[in-house]
């Protein structure tokens, strides 16, 4: 299927269905190239909370660093 703009994020959508709402959204500030402080700042939550949710994102996704988090999540 064609993924729209939409999609991006989006716990509702489709995509990536193994990932919690929270996920997706430290997911889409990533993919805007957002740095982990920035994360955590944008969703009121702490930086430790932020490694904590991408250490979970990478072992879902299977992959190894953020790079290859934001390939996969786009891919989806």
């Amino acid at each position: 299927p064609t993924r729209r703009s939409s999609d991006l994020g989006d716990p509702e959508g489709a995509t990536l269905p193994h990932l919690t709402p929270r996920e997706h959204q430290v997911m889409t500030h990533l993919c805007r190239g957002a740095l982990d402080k920035e994360i955590a700042e944008m969703l009121q939550i702490s930086a430790w909370t932020v490694h904590n949710h991408l250490k979970n994102i990478y072992e879902k996704l299977g992959v190894q660093n953020r790079t290859e988090a934001v390939m996969e999540y786009l891919q989806k």
